[in-house]
């Protein structure tokens, strides 16, 4: 038997997630429920399965899937009671614990963590991280299959701390480094930066003034050159000499 528990979720933590790992876009159709069973048709990525579960105390106790074509999904969609459609997204806290965070995107957005345990002493045990919101009650654990049957969960009330956003960058840092290695680039730096943001000490540091620097000097006009100067100096006068009756010099 699965033991499971809600978490609300901040949505600024979930876009921050998505940023880092992009979800898997998944839409469900549900049947209304029956005795001791339920049904639902799940459509995601290319794959389109058929879901029997055997439910007891309102525990899901087995789980039957058979695979259908994608027109045969479609025709079911168009005749269940209820659809949703929501993004998933995985995060490994350990390698028993994992977080399922359900982003329902139709018909009522809404944001909630899903934890399921082994048993019963597991799910007792598990302390939340800090980035996770209160916990849901059974009444208020709107997953995807109550908002296709006409639950709309409340808005996000809980906290959003400075220690919360801390401790998921540091969660994210250290799932990069598993993935990637040693090599860093732009996302560390954004990570590293939202990190100070968080502790308080993101303000750039105040930049000293430039200290003016003098005028330079102005420089001398270039010096002309000979050929230059000739240009410009006056033609030379001829020399006076005797003239003849008419005031015109001799030839």
């Amino acid at each position: 038997m699965i033991f499971e528990r809600r978490f609300s979720i901040a949505p600024a933590f979930v876009r921050l997630i998505r940023r880092d790992r992009p979800g898997i876009r998944i839409v469900e159709g549900h049947f209304p429920d029956q005795p001791e069973r339920r049904s639902h048709v799940r459509l995601e990525n290319e794959s389109c399965e058929l879901v029997l579960e055997s439910v007891e105390d309102g525990r899901v106790t087995a789980e039957e899937r058979t695979e259908v074509s994608r027109a045969q999904g479609e025709v079911l969609l168009d005749v269940c009671a209820g659809k949703v459609s929501y993004e998933r997204l995985r995060i490994d806290l350990s390698e028993d614990v994992v977080v399922l965070i359900e982003r329902v995107l139709t018909p009522a957005p809404s944001q909630t963590a899903r934890i399921a345990f082994q048993s019963a002493e597991a799910a007792e045990a598990f302390r939340p991280p800090l980035w996770l919101g209160p916990e849901l009650k059974a009444d208020e654990a709107a997953g995807p299959r109550a908002v296709a049957l006409g639950a709309r969960p409340k808005a996000y009330d809980g906290p959003l701390s400075n220690a919360g956003l801390e401790s998921l960058l540091d969660l994210l840092e250290r799932s990069a480094s598993q993935r990637y290695g040693a090599r860093g680039g732009r996302d560390d730096l954004v990570m590293s930066a939202l990190k100070r943001l968080a502790r308080g000490d993101g303000a750039p540091a105040p930049q000293a003034p430039a200290s003016a620097s003098p005028a330079p000097a102005p420089m001398p006009p270039p010096a002309a050159s000979a050929s230059e100067d000739a240009l410009f100096d006056p033609p030379p006068e001829l020399p006076a000499g005797p003239t003849n009756g008419s005031g015109r010099r001799p030839a």
